[in-house]
């Protein structure tokens, strides 16, 4: 209890420096300086090298003015043998860092004013506090752990320097205890040898408590994987082992998304990742395609079967989300309506795509077609056509194979009564896409 209350005057004549506790300040002094003295004689020498330095602290705000002239004699004589049995107390506590530090003291702010005989003996007592000191170094302490360590060696805080440097301890055997966010802590013994630095290795264990990771992205369905494994479709989140890791999102049409994250035990880490559409280098896609039409009914000036060779040309600026406009011309190997033209709508939502973006199964484009050109007996041209696909993608860098069904109605039309009848056909596609 001795050594507590000293320890909390200490405090209070750390604050004195800015709030005075006593007009009598040279009284305050003494009575710190008797009380050391009682501690030293009671072999408490730890608590009487704190009243010792309570004591010159005081008289050392005594003994100089604002210009630092010595203005109070009996406070300057006073504060050095203060100073001089602090420096003796730290020696008996065998505590040499201590001790050098308050020997050291004495002789820079009194090495002049003494005897040449004063002088050598206090220059003994340094070299010989620094005959029992050595320097320990921490080693391979983790670069994120070093924010957050903290040390203690035989029970006490570290400096906090010693994460970055030596620092100076007496001779023999201590123990240390080293606690760091996110690792378990280190208990472990070293050794101090006079003169020479002693390295512990800092071999902190991470904890592994699970971490929880989730994973957002602006386009819904988009694919998800983590160190190179699929876990599901955004928004997914999932439980991880703490430390870092590799996450991927790809998304059909857009670019494929990579970052990495270094979870903590224990916390839940979200990531959003806004998605950018993959534009081909000119921002155009072709398709080139063969389309083969089967008439639902016989006897059409149109035959019952018809190929065509078409090219559909979908410019990335009409491109919106997962939504393609473009136009497409088709040549079809008949005497009538042989050429056609128009514009083609296509939906690929995300929720259908597979494999990386590898497989996209887009569920439906339509095409709103002119027709030209051609007679057959007493049939001409009609006004126009619509069809309705299903198109299947196999997907490869920038190329793709095309595969689609669907149904088509086509007008044409009877020269004497001018009747636009319709033509249904079931219908399929064969191509390849290019991104260019």
């Amino acid at each position: 209890m001795r050594r507590v209350a000293a320890l909390l005057l200490l405090i209070a004549a750390r604050v004195a420096h800015a709030t005075p506790l006593s007009d009598d300040l040279h009284a305050e002094a003494q009575r710190s300086y008797d009380q050391a003295k009682d501690f030293f004689r009671d072999k408490d020498f730890v608590a009487a090298a704190v009243m010792f330095d309570q004591a010159q602290l005081i008289w050392g705000r005594l003994e100089h003015d604002e210009s630092g002239a010595v203005v109070d004699q009996d406070a300057h004589v006073k504060r050095g043998l203060a100073i001089s049995n602090k420096a003796s107390s730290y020696a008996q506590a065998n505590m040499p860092v201590e001790a050098e530090d308050a020997f050291q003291q004495r002789r820079d702010l009194y090495g002049k004013e003494l005897s040449p005989e004063d002088l050598q003996a206090l220059d003994d007592a340094i070299a010989n506090m620094k005959a029992q000191i050595g320097t320990v170094t921490l080693a391979g302490m983790p670069a994120d752990a070093a924010a957050s360590a903290e040390v203690h060696i035989d029970g006490r805080m570290a400096p906090k320097q010693i994460a970055s440097g030596p620092i100076r301890m007496a001779e023999g055997d201590h123990s240390i205890e080293i606690s760091a966010d996110g690792y378990h802590d280190l208990l472990d013994d070293f050794t101090i040898v006079p003169g020479r630095n002693t390295d512990v290795i800092v071999k902190l264990e991470p904890l592994q408590t699970p971490a929880r990771v989730r994973i957002e992205a602006d386009r819904t369905y988009a694919n998800v994987e983590l160190d190179g494994k699929p876990i599901g479709k955004a928004p997914v989140e999932v439980t991880v082992a703490p430390g870092p890791h590799r996450f991927a999102i790809d998304a059909f049409s857009y670019q494929l998304h990579r970052g990495e994250i270094d979870v903590k035990p224990g916390e839940r880490t979200v990531i959003h990742a806004s998605l950018v559409p993959r534009r081909a280098p000119h921002g155009l896609r072709l398709v080139t395609y063969f389309l083969g039409l089967g008439s639902l009914r016989t006897g059409t000036p149109l035959g019952d079967f018809t190929g065509a060779l078409g090219l559909q040309a979908l410019p990335g600026l009409l491109r919106w989300r997962t939504i393609r406009v473009g136009v497409n011309f088709e040549y079809h190997a008949r005497d009538l309506e042989p050429v056609v033209a128009g514009a083609l709508v296509g939906i690929c939502p995300d929720r259908f795509v597979w494999r990386g973006g590898t497989i996209a199964w887009c569920p439906f484009t339509g095409f709103a077609d002119f027709l030209f050109g051609g007679h057959k007996d007493i049939f001409s041209a009609g006004v126009g056509s619509l069809r309705a696909n299903t198109v299947l993608e196999l997907r490869r860098g920038m190329s793709y194979v095309h595969l689609a069904a669907g149904m088509a109605l086509e007008s044409y039309r009877r020269d004497p009564d001018g009747a636009i009848p319709n033509l249904f056909a079931a219908t399929f596609e064969v191509g390849v896409g290019f991104d260019l």
